[in-house]
């Protein structure tokens, strides 16, 4: 019996097919008839997979159909001919047949060439398919040349439909599962891509939204000990978020000389609304408990306060 498919959807389907020698099974076209009529046109690589429904299609069994050049070239359509139609004897085992191609609109042949059935089973595509995806998924990495690839079956599938701009829609469960294609203009078509490990930014680089209002950081009040002999802070300035603190350290002899200091800086810095950070760092001694309180007492307020400040060249107790 004769087996018809639409070439040039036959032609998009063979464009994602393994060339791999040692997947033989994979360098063609599965072609399979469809329960309610027509035929499912069905390739992969591996990486990559694509699914077309052939509505007008017709195929007795199933089989692995490989394109050859000339195969290719008389299944594009031409500009006005409104679509061409592949059709062959579906032969009793595997090996090559003679495919016919003609012009759809008036069956005109326009000329034959030689295709092979290929001698395998071909695999079971439909546990591949990503199945219920949620509304909203996670990031995931994708090469870029297989992105490539289905914009160009989208287009192609665009021009197979007579509108539409060919644009593709990717839906994704999580990050290691395989990613579902839709076309835009043909829901007669569907693809599967595979992530590919990468990195895992989701934001848009820092840079972006890095503006020149300067930056400080004041860190917590210390107390004397081995590695600092006097009371004091640190305070530190960033003149754009794209430049390195440079940290200003003071020291007084007093610890209410220090605590005054501190409260006059911090307040200073809060009512002129800067970009303020405050580190809260492990204090020691009776430090601790002081520390808490003042990490308790600001913490409500937010760490970064938006506008201009002048800090004293001198800071008196």
């Amino acid at each position: 019996m004769t087996i018809r498919v639409n070439a040039n959807l036959f032609r998009i389907a063979h464009s994602v097919a393994s060339t791999e020698e040692t997947r033989y099974y994979l360098n063609g076209v599965f072609v399979e008839p469809h329960p309610c009529g027509g035929v499912l046109l069905t390739a992969t690589d591996g990486h990559r997979l694509l699914t077309v429904y052939d509505r007008e299609g017709h195929a007795v069994r199933p089989l692995i159909l490989r394109q050859s050049k000339e195969s290719e070239r008389l299944s594009k359509p031409g500009k006005k001919d409104g679509g061409r139609i592949l059709k062959f004897e579906a032969p009793s085992g595997y090996g090559p047949v003679m495919a016919e191609f003609s012009i759809k609109a008036s069956a005109e042949v326009i000329g034959t060439a030689r295709m092979d059935v290929i001698d395998g089973t071909y695999p079971d595509y439909r546990r591949a398919v990503p199945r219920y995806l949620p509304e909203t998924g996670s990031p995931a990495n994708f090469s870029p040349i297989y992105i490539e690839s289905f914009a160009k079956v989208a287009r192609e599938l665009a021009a197979e439909s007579g509108f539409g701009r060919g644009m593709i829609r990717i839906a994704t469960s999580d990050s290691c599962s395989a990613a579902l294609i839709h076309f835009e203009v043909f829901p007669d078509a569907f693809g599967v891509l595979m992530p590919m490990r990468g990195g895992d930014r989701t934001n848009v680089p820092d840079w972006l939204d890095a503006q020149g209002n300067p930056e400080y950081v004041l860190s917590a009040l210390w107390e004397p000990h081995p590695g600092r002999p006097a009371w004091g802070f640190s305070l530190s300035y960033r003149k754009n978020e794209m430049a390195e603190a440079n940290p200003r350290t003071f020291n007084f002899e007093s610890r209410e000389a220090a605590v005054r200091a501190y409260n006059r800086v911090l307040a200073s810095l809060r009512e002129r609304g800067h970009c303020l950070t405050v580190e809260f760092v492990a204090q020691e001694g009776a430090e601790i408990k002081e520390a808490r309180a003042r990490k308790a007492a600001t913490s409500r307020l937010a760490e970064r306060l938006m506008g201009g400040v002048v800090i004293p060249n001198q800071i008196a107790a």
